[in-house]
């Protein structure tokens, strides 16, 4: 009865694949945008600001939203990860600033003012290869630098 259970053992150790053969499978594609006074690059991630620079968010509701788009350069896959991450940038002439971030996924990042915030993105808003992210300024002015969409897939 030890032999069968020993051959039986070995034969699932041999039949079943280590979970590293998985993991190989995955890869990662980065959508960066990058802000500056008259918009964004690439250009096609542009959607409205409020006022004034795309880049510089002033005092209380001004704005500006963007699209990440992954359709046209990441191959057919299933998505397992998103992550997004922002990053701001203050001349430090106001002490208390906020910001109000909000995405296509129903996410938000209310807070005083950091230079670079991040969180998961949910993956079923990633499918249709678009991502739109919105960010206000509540309170001060600060600079929008950079905003990085990070998406793990196992490649179709």
């Amino acid at each position: 009865m030890k032999k069968i259970k020993l051959i039986l053992s070995l034969l699932c150790m041999l039949f079943t694949p280590p979970a590293s053969i998985y993991a190989q499978n995955t890869s990662t594609y980065v959508d960066t945008v990058l802000f500056t006074k008259s918009g964004t690059e690439p250009q096609k991630a542009y959607v409205s600001h409020k006022q004034g620079d795309v880049n510089m968010l002033d005092d209380g509701e001004d704005f500006v939203m963007w699209t990440h788009h992954l359709s046209s350069k990441m191959p057919p896959a299933k998505i397992t990860k998103g992550t997004l991450t922002i990053t701001l940038k203050d001349d430090s002439d106001i002490p208390l600033e906020y910001f109000f971030a909000f995405s296509e996924d129903f996410r938000f990042d209310y807070d005083k003012f950091h230079d670079t915030f991040s969180y998961d993105v949910d993956v079923a808003y990633l499918e249709d290869g678009a991502f739109t992210v919105k960010l206000l300024s509540l309170m001060g002015d600060f600079f929008i630098v950079r905003s990085e969409l990070v998406v793990e897939y196992v490649p179709k």
